[in-house]
C-alpha cells in the first residue's frame, strides 16, 4: 500500500513536469512564429529612395528614420486600406517623410522606359506582392502624398514566396512627363496585413532626340579600364570608360549610361569642363567659364558660379 502510494506520487510528479515543459515549448514555438512574422524589413537601395537618402545624409531632418529605412512599415492591401493620404510616403510611422515641397528632398534622375528597382530586404518575409506608382502629370509637388495623384505602373505578384535579400524589378516608366514625381514601392506581406512603403523623388527626363546611342563606350583613351556595355550588371566600385572617361559605380546599374546617370561617378583626374549631365559628389571638381569649382556635396545640373553647391578652388 506504501509501496503503491509513492509510486502515483511519482507518477502525478512526473505528469506535471512533463505538462510543463510541453507549455513552455508551445510557448517558445509560438514567440518564435510571432517573432518570424514580425521580422520582415526591408527598402529601395537602387535608384535611392527618401528613407535611404536620409540614411546617406543627403536628406536632412528626417527624424529617426534615418537610423532605420528599412522599416517603414504600415498597413497593408493598398491602395484599399494602408496608410491615411497625406500619410502614404511614411508608412503612418515616420511623420517627417510626409512632408513635402518642390525643392525638399534630394532627387534621382531617372529616364522614360525601362529601369531597374532594386530592393534591400534585411529581413525577407512571405511575399503577397510588389506593387508600384508614379505621381500624375497634374501632381502639385507641394502637397503631401494623396492616393489620386498615384497611378499603377507595375505590379508582381509573389503568391507567399519568401524572397531572396536583393530583389531587382524592371519597371517602365511613362514618357509623357518629366520633371520632379514622385515613385511609391509597396512591398505587400503575406501573412501579417502590413506592408512597407519606399518613396523615391525623382527628376524625370524624358528628353531623347531620336539619335541611337552607343551600346558599349566609344573613344577607348584609358588604359586598362574597360568599355561601359549596356546590359552589363555593374556593381559598387566598378569602373569603365565611356566617351574617353573615366567613371565609378556608386551602386549596383544596368543600362544607366555613366555620363547621364546617377549612379556613376567622374573618376578622371583631368579637371573636365563643367557637364549639366554628369552626376557630381563632395570633393569632385570641374572647370566653367574659365575657373575651377569644387563641389560641396552631391549635385547634378546645378551651374557652378550660380550655385551654393559650388565653392571657388582656383
Amino acid at each position: 500500500m506504501i509501496e503503491s502510494r509513492f509510486w502515483n506520487r511519482v507518477r502525478i510528479k512526473v505528469s506535471t513536469l512533463f505538462a510543463f515543459l510541453g507549455f513552455m515549448l508551445i510557448g517558445l514555438v509560438g514567440s518564435m512564429i510571432v517573432a518570424d512574422s514580425a521580422s520582415a524589413h526591408g527598402y529601395i537601395e537602387s535608384p535611392a529612395s527618401r528613407a535611404v537618402l536620409c540614411k546617406q545624409g543627403l536628406n536632412k531632418n528626417c527624424g529617426p528614420v534615418q537610423y532605420e529605412p528599412q522599416s517603414v512599415e504600415g498597413k497593408g492591401s493598398f491602395p484599399q486600406d494602408g496608410p491615411a493620404d497625406g500619410q502614404i510616403a511614411s508608412g503612418g510611422v515616420f511623420a517627417n517623410l510626409n512632408e513635402q515641397s518642390t525643392d525638399l528632398w534630394h532627387k534621382v534622375t531617372m529616364k522614360g522606359g525601362k529601369n531597374t528597382i532594386k530592393w534591400y530586404l534585411t529581413a525577407p518575409h512571405a511575399t503577397s506582392e510588389w506593387k508600384y506608382y508614379i505621381t500624375k502629370k497634374d501632381w502639385d509637388p507641394n502637397k503631401p502624398l494623396s492616393r489620386a495623384v498615384l497611378e499603377p505602373i507595375h505590379s508582381i505578384n509573389d503568391g507567399g514566396k519568401r524572397p531572396p535579400n536583393n530583389i531587382i524589378h524592371e519597371v517602365i516608366l511613362p514618357k509623357d512627363r518629366s520633371g520632379y514625381h514622385l515613385i511609391l514601392g509597396v512591398w505587400e506581406i503575406a501573412d501579417t496585413g502590413n506592408a512597407f512603403y519606399q518613396v523615391i523623388d525623382v527628376n524625370l527626363v524624358n528628353d531623347d532626340t531620336g539619335i541611337e546611342e552607343p551600346t558599349t563606350g566609344n573613344n577607348p583613351t584609358v588604359p586598362g579600364v574597360p568599355a561601359w556595355e549596356a546590359g552589363k550588371v555593374y556593381y559598387k566600385g566598378d569602373r569603365v570608360q565611356y566617351n574617353g572617361l573615366e567613371y565609378e559605380a556608386l551602386y549596383w546599374t544596368q543600362n544607366n549610361k555613366p555620363d547621364s546617370s546617377d549612379a556613376w561617378k567622374l573618376v578622371s583626374n583631368v579637371i573636365l569642363e563643367w557637364n549639366r549631365f554628369n552626376a557630381y559628389i563632395g570633393g569632385d571638381k570641374v572647370k566653367h567659364n574659365g575657373i575651377v569649382y569644387e563641389a560641396r556635396w552631391w549635385t547634378r545640373g546645378e551651374e557652378p558660379g550660380r550655385a551654393g553647391v559650388w565653392k571657388v578652388v582656383q
